[in-house]
């Protein structure tokens, strides 16, 4: 869960987050067969890569500074 909010308010908090996500919504819902469920479920997936990747980076860096400076 902690990744579907950090993921949301980093794509809110980016000029043009927003918008980019309201268009692979888009994108996806017109997808034959599981178009619509995709489109749902898009925006929550969005969020959790995003959320995912601010977090690795974020444990790869305090990882190094630890290692660097211990």
């Amino acid at each position: 869960a902690m990744f579907l909010v950090g993921g949301s308010i980093i794509i809110h908090g980016l000029p043009g987050g927003p918008e980019l996500v309201h268009a692979v919504e888009q994108r996806v819902a017109v997808m034959p067969v599981v178009g619509h469920f995709v489109g749902i479920v898009a925006s929550p997936l969005v969020d959790f890569v995003s959320g995912l990747f601010v977090g690795a980076v974020s444990l790869a860096a305090w990882s190094f500074s630890r290692s660097r400076f211990s």
